[in-house]
């Protein structure tokens, strides 16, 4: 399987307008955009029914990554994952701690953002429908999303990264069980002075406290306060996922109205 984008943004160019991304880091795991993902790193194992919202996102042209599930019929994920199949190339997993996961269900529809761009990863999201019913149980359900209008800015709280992706840059692929780890929201300020202008409004950035970050196959997943879902994971510094930098997700709140247009939800 290939994984999530990385972003190629060495501190002494995050002013460029256009950042160019790396490169397939393994055959098995690529990153954000081209064919690269992210993971978690320094994470521990969840329990069953500890993210019962969290789909593994099977693209059939071989790439993986997160998402998750806010209906019986629709999975959010990332744009730059959405871009990398067809309408009918996502499998999505369930209800499993494990890759591959039990139970599938398959896609009849992509919808990226319409302004989504592949050189900065604004507005970096993109639902997914699916052609039956996702069966809710004890291990599967929908996640808690914010309000449309709700302003929180979530800056300073404690949140949570869930994931599949590859536990180190020198992994050989992705995890076999899903992964979480606590991290910090920050300030889009505090993270400029990591990326420059490449942070805009509608994304946000986080960091852990020991190292754990996101990297090759988490892109698309969910970052959570107390279960609701706030970030939507798209990226990492080029520098490598082990450098305990902080990384970038897709911000919900600026994108809810977005998510009910397109899916009701």
């Amino acid at each position: 399987m290939k994984l999530f984008l990385i972003l190629f943004a060495a501190l002494a160019a995050v002013q460029a307008a256009k950042i160019p991304l790396q490169s397939r880091v393994h055959p098995l795991n690529v990153m954000l955009g081209d064919g690269k993902q992210s993971r978690i790193v320094n994470g521990n194992p969840a329990g069953p029914g500890q993210f019962p919202f969290y789909a593994a996102v099977d693209i059939l042209t071989g790439y993986f990554c997160g998402g998750s599930i806010i209906s019986n019929r629709w999975v959010l994920t990332a744009g730059h994952c959405g871009v990398l199949g067809g309408n009918t190339d996502f499998k999505v997993g369930v209800g499993s701690l494990g890759v591959p996961s039990e139970t599938f269900y398959i896609s009849d529809g992509i919808h990226v953002h319409d302004n989504y761009d592949p050189w900065t990863l604004a507005n970096d999201i993109a639902l997914i429908h699916l052609s039956s019913d996702i069966i809710f149980s004890d291990y599967v359900q929908a996640v808690t999303l914010p309000s449309i209008g709700e302003e929180n800015q979530f800056e300073d709280y404690n949140a949570k990264i869930v994931g599949h992706g590859k536990t180190s840059d020198g992994a050989g692929g992705v995890s076999p069980y899903l992964l979480y780890a606590d991290v910090s929201v920050m300030s889009n300020y505090d993270c400029r002075m990591y990326y420059g202008g490449l942070i805009i409004n509608s994304m946000m950035c986080a960091i852990g406290n020991s190292g754990q970050s996101t990297c090759n196959g988490d892109s698309g997943g969910p970052l959570v306060v107390e279960n609701k879902l706030v970030g939507v994971i798209s990226f990492v510094s080029g520098y490598g996922c082990n450098y305990g930098l902080p990384f970038g997700q897709t911000r919900v709140t600026s994108h809810r109205q977005w998510i009910f247009n397109v899916s009701g939800v």
